[in-house]
């Protein structure tokens, strides 16, 4: 009776592993790299069709949606601006600078100037002179 350690069994397993592979047909190198070439523009439209799923299904970015509108805003320097937002029900008037975002201030939604339109820009210049001018009064009284 024969005895067969470890190491013994694992050398059979490799040379009749080697055996089998040396008769089957070799692969061409023209062949390997097609194969490789294919695998990895399959494994490229996998992750592009996994981003494009993501992008249009994802219901966390769905969910999160405010409804915003820009009313209007007046340049007031190179790379600053002052805008009206409209955020549900009501107005923010909001100063925007190349490396800044800072509410100067809010106001309830003005239905009036909404129907009047704003295309004529003077008329919201004027509009936002006039509240700019009653907000600094207010804070000069306090």
């Amino acid at each position: 009776m024969t005895r067969f350690s470890g190491y013994s069994l694992l050398f059979i397993l490799v040379t009749a592993g080697s055996n089998a592979a040396a008769e089957t047909p070799g692969v061409t190198p023209a062949t390997g790299f097609l194969q490789i070439l294919l695998a990895l523009f399959f494994i490229l439209a996998l992750i592009f069709s996994g981003v494009w799923l993501l992008k249009r299904f994802n219901p966390a970015i769905a969910a999160n949606r405010i409804p915003l509108k820009v009313l209007g805003n007046l340049s007031v320097g190179n790379k600053e601006r002052i805008m009206i937002i409209e955020a549900g029900d009501q107005w923010l008037i909001v100063g925007v600078t190349a490396n800044n975002i800072q509410t100067l201030g809010t106001l309830p939604k003005q239905e009036s100037l909404l129907s009047a339109g704003t295309a004529d820009s003077s008329t919201f210049q004027d509009w936002l002179r006039h509240t700019l001018e009653k907000k600094k009064s207010a804070t000069a009284d306090h």
